[in-house]
């Protein structure tokens, strides 16, 4: 795919390629899927990657922060993109010495990434203990897996 290009150039250095890609997807994918959709915010925060990659701090900042901000309205503040875009975010600021604000948005990330990975523990256990079929069912999700492995050995304990 053109995104798979584009990081490929990204990791070859080649930069300037890259960002041209990622802003040709961006265009289509604002055009045809529209400005809040998940795989369009997701091509923003790759753009926002390239142009802070590039020295473009302030460009990569703001677009960060505007994809930042539609993901939170429109898929939530838990949800695994936006954490991502969150993180990144923040990374940008304390690259810039913007300390105080990158602290504060870090912790704030990783206070929702354990509350996800909390209600997702719960979720599994109790998808788990609903018997034979549904356990089944669960263990084909590879993240489920995993987490009933850690249940097993838990238990075990």
């Amino acid at each position: 795919s053109v995104n798979n290009l584009a990081w490929l150039l990204c990791e070859q250095g080649q930069y300037a390629e890259a960002a041209v890609l990622h802003k040709q997807t961006l265009e289509v994918q604002q055009r045809v899927l529209g400005r809040e959709h998940p795989d369009t915010l997701t091509s923003a925060n790759n753009l926002a990657s390239i142009l802070r990659k590039q020295g473009q701090y302030a460009e990569a900042a703001a677009l960060y922060q505007q994809t930042l901000e539609v993901q939170q309205r429109v898929l939530g503040l838990e949800h695994p993109y936006t954490l991502t875009s969150a993180s990144d975010l923040a990374s940008l600021l304390r690259e810039q010495s913007q300390h105080a604000e990158a602290t504060a948005l870090h912790k704030q990330t990783l206070e929702a990434q354990q509350r996800l990975r909390v209600r997702c523990f719960q979720s599994c256990t109790r998808l788990l203990s609903e018997g034979c079929k549904r356990r089944r069912l669960c263990l084909q999700v590879p993240s489920v897996r995993r987490n009933f492995k850690l249940l097993r050995v838990m238990k075990k304990k």
